[in-house]
């Protein structure tokens, strides 16, 4: 029985563990409350676990605490992160944004050519005026 609690508990730490480990890689990944929930029911177990006097206790916190943490890990809202990463929502959005993109980006640079003539314009536009007001001068 001690032997079966100690399984119990390294299964339930193993399983916190990599849920931990599961929600910092995935860095936008939702975590829905009922799954801290039962993440926190686990660590209670396992708490609980520690000061149970009798065998019976124990093996019921460390059975209830490795379920529960198995139960956090697989959790559909979990899984379903797992095999949709970030990269496949941008892989199924960039297609429908690029054709927005191409005539807004060929747009920006028009106007920044438009600009930079018209700058070049008005630069030319006031030398002249220059010139020709030093040229008065010197009459």
């Amino acid at each position: 029985m001690r032997a079966r609690i100690r399984e119990n508990a390294r299964e339930a730490t193993t399983a916190l563990r990599s849920t931990i480990s599961l929600v910092s890689r995935i860095g936008q990944m939702p975590v829905r409350e009922d799954v801290r929930s039962i993440v926190h029911d686990a660590l209670d177990d396992l708490d609980q676990l520690r000061v149970a006097l009798d065998l019976r206790t124990a093996f019921g916190k460390a059975r209830d605490a490795a379920s529960q943490a198995s139960a956090a890990f697989f959790h559909p809202g979990m899984l379903a992160m797992l095999y949709f990463p970030p990269e496949h929502t941008y892989a199924v959005y960039t297609p429908l944004f690029v054709p927005v993109c191409v005539p807004l980006l060929s747009g920006i640079m028009r106007e920044v050519k438009r600009i930079r003539k018209e700058r070049e314009r008005e630069r030319k536009r006031k030398e002249k005026g220059k010139a020709r007001m030093d040229g008065e001068r010197a009459e």
